[in-house]
């Protein structure tokens, strides 16, 4: 039998399921170290509702987190050496702090007066003192989920001097932007960086839609003055939907000015046979 040995065995390597209980002992045993820390960081935290007494010394808060880097530096080496590949992290933080805080909205929703019916009769001023701090706090967490669902967008500032280095006129825009820092009213952020979004991107769409067979292919033809969709007496743009690109500037009577060279045509995936909405972008 000697001669039948698992050869990984032999080079002192782990099998699959060697690697894989490693593993998930390595994974279990770091959340039990971040438990660690959530007891440590709430020892300290300033919540109305402690969980834990702050029982221990600055110094040995700094020993316990310097064992934990220890520990979770020696499972590394110990994973790498048994050649155990490290997974990626698989949930977003921002993500999940949005989901958390759309709990938290709900558990303050909980406390509205017609949600506290079952416990008894609320008096008048009571019921008026709970709804307003129930509107607070719910307005704080939307003004916090607003500023958080901006992502990139979030530094206005230098998205303003890169446009206004574009030789953009942004007087107005920068009015808005100071105002809302001044004042604080994050809920307006997420709609001055849509305005921004319209100002870095050169391009718009005009849709062109009406009943079946009433022309709009035609009017669009005669507009970039090409044949570039089809005209039939049948709903024939529906079944090829196109969009006309232009790098012009678009004028009011509906003239196009500039190469018609850059004019190009783009098939479309069919939608609906009942909506045929040629696209015009002018770039």
């Amino acid at each position: 039998m000697s001669g039948f040995v698992d050869k990984d065995r032999t080079e002192g390597a782990l099998n699959p399921a060697q690697r894989a209980h490693l593993l998930t002992s390595c994974q279990y045993a770091d959340k039990l170290l971040t438990d660690i820390e959530t007891i440590l960081a709430a020892s300290q935290s300033k919540s109305p509702f402690p969980k834990f007494k702050p029982d221990l010394s600055p110094a040995q808060g700094r020993v316990v987190l310097d064992y934990l880097a220890r520990m979770r530096s020696q499972m590394v080496r110990i994973l790498d050496n048994r050649s155990v590949a490290i997974p990626e992290p698989m949930l977003g933080s921002l993500h999940s702090i949005r989901v958390t805080l759309g709990f938290v909205d709900i558990a303050f929703d909980e406390c509205r007066p017609k949600k506290m019916h079952g416990y008894g009769q609320l008096a008048p001023e009571a019921a008026m003192a709970i709804s307003g701090l129930v509107d607070e706090m719910q307005g704080i967490v939307s003004r916090l989920d607003a500023y958080l669902v901006q992502g990139a967008s979030a530094d206005l500032s230098s998205r303003l001097q890169r446009l206004e280095s574009a030789g953009e006129d942004l007087a107005l825009v920068k009015t808005l932007e100071r105002a809302i820092d001044r004042h604080g009213l994050v809920e307006f952020r997420p709609a001055l960086a849509t305005i921004l979004d319209r100002l870095e991107n050169r391009s718009f769409e005009v849709a062109i839609f009406g009943r079946v067979s009433s022309g709009k292919s035609s009017l669009l033809n005669h507009i970039v003055e090409r044949d570039l969709l089809p005209v039939g007496v049948n709903p024939i743009t529906a079944c090829r939907p196109a969009s006309l690109s232009a790098r012009n500037r678009w004028r009011p009577r509906g003239s196009l000015t500039g190469s018609r060279s850059s004019l190009r045509s783009t098939a479309w995936p069919n939608t609906s046979p009942n909506k045929a909405i040629p696209v015009i972008c002018i770039m």
